[in-house]
């Protein structure tokens, strides 16, 4: 599995195996022992998925290898209910038990609305004392704008390893995507992708698609849309990156697009292709606040 070093010097694969939404209402044990027997060594949970314990049954069905040779990031921030409140050490405590490990390899608070009573200070120095017990080797956000990252900035000791963010065609020039991904890069913070492959599945027939799968004939041996918006996704960003499937050779699929590129007018290709659809999300529609959708507010 191809790595990468993240700024704290974490080796990071580059593919991690989303367990959310293509899972829901379903048990994903088969789903993520296969994605184990087939290659992935990163499988990202979090708390409000549910699934932790489906997560430790494969690893302990897994015959290739054990916990030792997963990497397992999750979240914190069960919901954004008024009144909530989140107690993010007993929600540690509680997947470090659901997944049958002493640790997690990498933990990110789930949006910045999700960790009330707490503020966005308080919030960021349990992490760092999560990361200070060896309870977790790497911290890092989900869902955050520049405004929230530039604000932990001035009193973080722990700099964050990572923000993972709904990225695709359609919402990488909202204004407020260029901010994040400018400031994460100027603090060697990198970006997580995910929800890559919305303009196939969300949105499919838009131009989006149209580009990606004239990229992918163009390329010809097989090369798939998919492949060209997941490769697409990761030159953006740099990675890593998170996705999810089901089917057996969607797994390959994905694997093989780490040994893709895509050209500078490809890549020009399906950004022009998004730029000239309206901008849509499907998450952290609250959080980002700069886009509409018939997706999930959070």
């Amino acid at each position: 599995m191809t790595t990468k070093m993240l700024n704290d010097g974490t080796v990071i694969p580059l593919l991690a195996y989303g367990t959310a939404t293509v899972h829901n209402n379903t048990d994903p044990t088969p789903s993520i022992l296969l994605a184990l027997q087939k290659g992935f060594r990163h499988v990202e949970t979090a708390r409000v998925y549910g699934n932790e314990s489906f997560i430790k049954s494969a690893i302990e069905q897994w015959e290739g290898g054990g916990r030792e040779d997963v990497f397992i990031q999750s979240n914190w921030g069960e919901t954004s209910a008024v009144g909530y409140e989140h107690d993010p050490e007993r929600s540690l405590m509680e997947t470090l038990t659901l997944l049958g490990t002493e640790y997690l390899d990498m933990y990110l608070i789930h949006g910045p609305n999700l960790m009330y009573p707490l503020t966005l200070v308080e919030a960021w120095q349990k992490m760092e004392d999560f990361h200070a017990r060896g309870l977790v080797r790497s911290i890092g956000l989900s869902n955050f704008p520049a405004e929230e990252i530039e604000e932990l900035s001035r009193v973080w000791k722990v700099k964050p390893s990572v923000n993972q963010v709904e990225y695709h065609p359609y919402c990488y020039r909202l204004p407020r995507m260029q901010s994040m991904l400018a400031l994460c890069h100027s603090h060697d913070i990198a970006v997580q992708p995910f929800t890559c492959l919305a303009p196939l599945t969300r949105w499919p027939g838009g131009p989006a698609e149209v580009a990606a799968r004239e990229v992918a004939e163009k390329k010809g041996a097989g090369v798939s849309a998919a492949q060209v918006l997941l490769v697409w996704a990761r030159q953006m960003t740099g990675g890593p990156l998170l996705t999810t499937c089901k089917k057996e050779h969607q797994y390959e699929e994905i694997f093989d697009s780490l040994s893709l590129s895509l050209s500078p007018a490809e890549m020009e290709l399906i950004s022009a292709a998004g730029r000239s659809a309206p901008q849509k999300r499907r998450y952290a529609l609250k959080v980002w606040g700069d886009a509409a959708s018939t997706g999930y507010v959070r």
